[in-house]
């Protein structure tokens, strides 16, 4: 997914993560990690158009699906859980 509004940064979702790339997508770094295990997916991320500076995501742990954000910027804090449900 590509930044708003930087036309060269763009996010991906993988694992249990989120990265972020500054370089059009040539090399990603860990922008932020869901926890330890890799195996709690990250499924979902979408870049708020009202505010660039979050980004939303779904992460699935322990059949549960969780519905948050996380900012954009430095330091990118901690995700903020919105909403679970289960996935069975």
């Amino acid at each position: 997914m590509f930044d708003w509004d930087y036309w060269n940064v763009a996010y991906s979702g993988r694992d249990n993560k989120i990265y972020k790339s500054e370089n059009g997508g040539s090399a990603f770094g860990e922008m932020h990690a869901f926890g330890t295990n890799i195996n709690e997916k990250v499924y979902w991320i979408e870049q708020s158009r009202a505010n660039t500076d979050v980004i939303f995501a779904q992460q699935v742990v322990a059949n549960i699906s969780g519905f948050g954000k996380v900012p954009t910027v430095a330091p990118h804090g901690h995700w903020q859980l919105f909403h679970k449900i289960s996935v069975i």
